[in-house]
């Protein structure tokens, strides 16, 4: 147990320094990464690998790229070999790992069955301790005895060895690539490298503490302005002076564990007009960007051992923020979320990852079903420009002041909605206000169209029905096409949520019956799905099935998922079907009911839009009395053959070419 976790601080030093390396301006690599694994409880091996970043124009050649990666691998490997990890680093990752062994023993006395299940099985695989009590122990004691130096003789150790390879993955091999490799990695080894105690690849090494503390945030003299309680579901809603709204909710599905989300502004139906891609670049700007105060890489370092952190994400009709804390952390973690509402830094080093991981999506969109899948969803949104498919020269030309215009109003300014659930002190609510309680004072509704966005961008134009669109995208190896069928429903409304809700019941029965009918009697089916996508922001959803097959079945597969949906409207559903797809969901639905992951969507919100307090009451009800009738008249409703759209995704040197030309030309 010993070596194990030394061998593991020393990858995880080791990668955080890859990743430093990958964050720099003109960046060698795009990802460094350092582990171990064992191959069927037999075969011990470790491996540090890089990725490559896109050629960035025609200056660029491929052995240019190849050399600048290997030396990255090369040199960061042998500094660590030579010289070993600073302090600082050590502290940093023992600090990671004790809080990682520290939540799996927080979490042992709440975890549901199957979780139960899944780790003891994994632990009679891996033929370790089934006991995370002991193991944060273990590690305590192993963690106390520890040392830079150790971790060192420990990876030198293990890497004392001639069974070595250099492995170079690739689309295409152009021929002596073995022997360019080792020349590279050779040429490489001439270079010196050192390593002193204030080494830090990431170029800051900051000694101070957090700088946004309790109470910076301005004064909230006005305090708690509304407080009550919803009685039978025990949620507590709140509304500070600034016009910040607050639900809380104290559970004991977890112990030890807080769920944390703040929803605010407009989110994508406020994005600007033309501006594809700037949603993208908003949530790496937050993400990545840091505070005012503080460079991302020291609030890793600031907040190591800790639970707080909190990601951003562009949803339809808002902003989110979300993370998991502890009590313990809880103050701190509203501290990180004060000051990434009124302080976000925007520092650069965002702006070159978004453009490095900009040039490797649009690679990927280029050369896999991830391109069709982006075109389908545009399609589904009427070609909308904030769905639109996005350009490489067009990602990498926006500025991190477009996305500050846009976002810093929603988080100074917009309506704000926070939601903790989970193990809450009692202390929750001082917490709230010496933070965000200090923040100015906000918007006290949500109203798109008085926030100033024009009525007609609330609106999406589905596709004209019936239609069969193609995409293509470019492979010259695989030949994984996609089939897709897609109908439109309402959105989700205080009118349309039990509606919603029953056609969960119809979707399970659709895939199922694409199991029976498609991949089994067919045998032509990689995989399928059907998935409901209601849209609370826009005025529509999306009921969608998908199967992945080969090029030469992408055809016959989409017309027989017409052909299921028209069966299911035409001629319904039977009791035994509808039986078998409630069992198992109503059973979903009772152990969901015992998570605050669940209470968490609940009460996302609930103080905009009371209905979803209503709906979660009444849910379980929806389906206590179902018929097949109900069922019925929803297939009929939405899923018939002249309702649907119909999509097929191939490889431009696949099978169909002749099909694309044909549908192309409209016969």
């Amino acid at each position: 147990r010993t070596h194990a976790i030394s061998l593991r601080m020393a990858y995880e030093m080791l990668t955080m320094r890859l990743q430093g390396l990958s964050r720099q301006q003109n960046a060698p690599i795009t990802l460094g990464t350092a582990s171990s694994s064992v191959w069927a409880n037999a075969v011990e091996f470790d491996w540090i690998q890089v990725v490559l970043p896109p050629k960035s124009g025609e200056a660029q050649n491929d052995q240019t790229l190849l050399r600048e990666a290997v030396q990255a691998l090369e040199q960061e490997f042998r500094r660590a070999i030579t010289h070993g990890f600073t302090a600082s680093e050590f502290e940093l990752s023992k600090a990671n790992l004790l809080k990682e062994y520290r939540e799996a023993e927080d979490g042992s006395s709440s975890r549901t069955p199957s979780e139960l299940a899944d780790e003891l099985m994994e632990s009679i695989r891996s033929r370790s301790v089934f006991n995370p009590e002991e193991s944060l122990r273990v590690a305590y004691e192993v963690l106390n005895q520890m040392n830079p130096k150790k971790v060192h003789e420990d990876l030198v150790a293990r890497w004392n060895t001639e069974d070595l390879s250099l492995i170079y993955i690739t689309t295409t091999t152009p021929e002596e690539t073995d022997a360019v490799l080792e020349d590279l990695f050779r040429e490489s080894q001439s270079v010196p490298v050192t390593l002193d105690e204030n080494y830090d690849v990431n170029e800051e090494n900051e000694s101070v503490g957090f700088a946004y503390e309790p109470n910076c945030f301005g004064p909230s003299s006005g305090g708690v302005v509304s407080d009550s309680t919803i009685q039978d579901l025990g949620i507590r809603q709140i509304i500070l002076s600034n016009n910040i709204r607050v639900n809380l909710l104290t559970t004991d599905f977890e112990d030890n564990k807080i769920h944390v989300r703040a929803r605010f502004g407009t989110g994508r139906l406020g994005q600007p007009a033309d501006s594809v891609g700037l949603d993208y670049l908003a949530e790496t700007l937050i993400n990545e960007g840091g505070l005012g105060l503080h460079r991302q890489a020291v609030l890793n370092r600031l907040f190591a051992g800790k639970s707080v952190g909190l990601t951003m994400t562009v949803d339809d009709g808002s902003f989110v923020m979300e993370g998991e804390t502890t009590p313990e952390d809880l103050e701190l973690q509203l501290q990180l979320l004060a000051a990434k509402l009124s302080d976000p830094g925007y520092h650069p080093e965002a702006l070159l990852l978004f453009r490095t991981d900009a040039r490797l999506w649009m690679s990927e969109l280029k050369h896999s079903l991830a391109g069709p899948y982006h075109q389908i969803k545009a399609t589904l949104k009427g070609e909308d420009d904030r769905f639109s498919m996005p350009t490489e020269e067009g990602l990498t030309s926006l500025e991190a002041s477009d996305a500050q215009a846009w976002v810093d109003p929603q988080l100074r300014n917009g309506y704000l909605e926070i939601t903790l659930v989970g193990d809450l002190p009692s202390s929750t609510v001082s917490s709230l206000l010496v933070t965000v309680g200090g923040l100015p004072e906000r918007s006290p509704d949500r109203n798109f169209v008085a926030e100033g966005i024009d009525a007609s961008r609330l609106s999406l134009q589905f596709p004209t029905t019936p239609q069969t669109f193609v995409f293509n995208y470019e492979s010259s190896q695989l030949d994984q096409a996609a089939a897709v069928a897609a109908w439109e429903i309402p959105p989700f409304t205080e009118a349309t949520a039990n509606e919603i809700a029953r056609l969960e019941i119809l979707q399970s029965i659709f895939e199922d019956r694409m199991r029976v009918q498609l991949r089994e009697e067919l045998s032509t089916v990689y995989g399928y799905s059907a998935r409901l996508r209601p849209n609370d922001a826009f005025d529509h959803g999306e009921f969608t099935a998908l199967c992945l097959v080969d090029t030469a079945n992408v055809e016959l597969i989409g017309i027989k998922m017409i052909e299921i949906a028209k069966s299911l409207a035409v001629n319904g559903v039977s009791l035994d079907e509808l039986d078998r797809a409630l069992e198992p969901f109503e059973a979903k639905e009772k152990e969901k009911a015992l998570s605050n992951s669940y209470w968490l969507d609940v009460l996302d919100e609930c103080q905009a839009k009371p209905f979803h307090l209503e709906h979660a009451r009444n849910r379980q009800g929806l389906f206590s009395n179902l018929t097949t009738n109900e069922i019925n008249d929803l297939a009929s409703k939405y899923l018939l053959p002249e309702k649907a759209v119909r999509f097929e995704a191939f490889p431009k040197d696949g099978t169909n070419n002749e099909r694309l030309v044909r549908l192309l030309r409209g016969s």
